[in-house]
């Protein structure tokens, strides 16, 4: 019995090194790392912005204020791609993705 529990624990230890070996390699081998951000500086390409602001799910920011600027002849909302995105702002994309016919409740209490 002592022998066969000395066996056992000797192939845990094996399998276990074998996979965290192959774990280590496969992690090294891959492209990119979990820190590697830059693939996340990229903006949306002109294309997707138009059909995300054509299914309201972005509207944009309003031309026409102070420092903002207005592209005629349709001053159309324009978008910031190196900004961030709030919560608030993500938050409501997501809910206008999965939501489209959801409307925001007016705050008529104040």
């Amino acid at each position: 019995m002592t022998q066969y529990i000395i066996r056992r624990v000797f192939w845990v230890i094996l399998v276990l090194f074998a996979a965290s070996l192959i774990t280590f390699a496969l992690m090294h081998i891959a492209p990119g790392g979990p820190w590697d951000r830059e693939s996340d500086k990229k903006p949306l390409p002109q294309r997707t912005i138009q059909r995300l602001t054509a299914l309201s799910i972005m509207q944009g920011y309003q031309c026409g204020g102070a420092n903002e600027p207005c592209i005629p002849p349709y001053n159309r909302p324009y978008f910031r791609p190196n900004n961030n995105a709030t919560r608030g702002q993500t938050s409501k994309i997501v809910s206008n993705t999965f939501f489209p016919d959801c409307l925001t409740p007016s705050r008529s209490g104040k």
